[in-house]
């Protein structure tokens, strides 16, 4: 018998609905924010019919012990709890999250860069190692670190897509220009082309004999000199990852941090070590 109360009790709940849906879409309809009037017709219907799918789910769900005295009571009560919360603008589609966002709704871009992140970091590790864009040791910081970039840029170039492909296709084009772009920004540029240079931490792996001891002798002078300013961390993670071949997991473990933040660290102190070895040292990958 309770087995067969279940369906009755769900059916009981939809037919509710239905008889109350004209006035819940007239109810919807007043209470949306201007926010959403704002946008072209297209995108508030898009916008309508999923909070009424998702107010819907939740009246259903109900449990009908806690319903209120009248079922227009519990709608006026889920109507009322704001369009644009994270629950219902995260399940919104893309196009409509960038048209709420060119409006003036600073969280549907902030929805997006979180939704994107997977795809943009992908998108740029299969860059950055197809190209070659930095040296092996520095990937995994240097594409958090483009990642990190392009979730922002994607936020600020928002108002250059036309909608004409998904929004998708959209983000792997600026991706991998802003990789291939930023590649150049850290290495420099030079007549020549690229500039090549020999990183810290290939400096630290490769062997004793390929090293002039003069060169070695700097670059510990340029650490010690880091250290005094704070960046003990970061040059005992460099040695870990370069000197005894740590992950980034093992060496999170030893410093207390987790492995994303170690990445961040490495990939930080390494441009501080770089400015340090040109701008106190007169000291730069070239002259390796």
């Amino acid at each position: 018998m309770t087995a067969m109360a279940e369906p009755a009790s769900q059916f009981s709940q939809e037919t509710l609905w239905e008889t109350n849906l004209p006035w819940t879409c007239d109810l919807l309809q007043r209470s949306l924010p201007d926010l959403v009037r704002s946008v072209d017709p297209a995108t508030q219907k898009s916008i309508f019919d999923t909070v009424l799918a998702e107010r819907k789910s939740l009246f259903v769900e109900w449990s009908p012990d806690e319903m209120r005295a009248s079922p227009r009571d519990l709608i006026r009560e889920l109507v009322a709890i704001g369009v644009l919360e994270h629950n219902l603008i995260r399940k919104l589609r893309d196009e409509d999250l960038v048209h709420l966002f060119l409006a003036g709704c600073s969280h549907a871009g902030n929805m997006l860069a979180i939704r994107y992140l997977p795809t943009i970091r992908e998108t740029v590790g299969i860059v950055v190692r197809a190209h070659g864009l930095c040296p092996f040791s520095d990937v995994d910081a240097f594409v958090e670190d483009i990642t990190s970039i392009m979730a922002l840029k994607l936020v600020t170039k928002l108002h250059t897509y036309r909608f004409k492909k998904p929004l998708e296709h959209w983000i792997n084009s600026i991706c991998k220009k802003a990789a291939i772009s930023e590649a150049r920004r850290e290495t420099g540029r030079s007549k020549k082309g690229p500039r090549k240079y020999v990183s810290f931490l290939e400096l630290m792996a490769k062997p004793v004999r390929t090293i002039k001891p003069e060169h070695r002798d700097l670059l510990q002078r340029i650490f010690e000199y880091h250290i005094k300013r704070g960046g003990k961390k970061s040059v005992l993670a460099i040695q870990l990852s370069c000197v005894e071949g740590l992950t980034a997991k093992e060496i999170a473990k030893r410093l207390g941090k987790t492995p994303g933040s170690v990445n961040q660290l490495i990939s930080r102190d390494y441009a501080r070590l770089r400015e340090i070895s040109m701008n106190e040292f007169g000291f730069t990958g070239t002259d390796i």
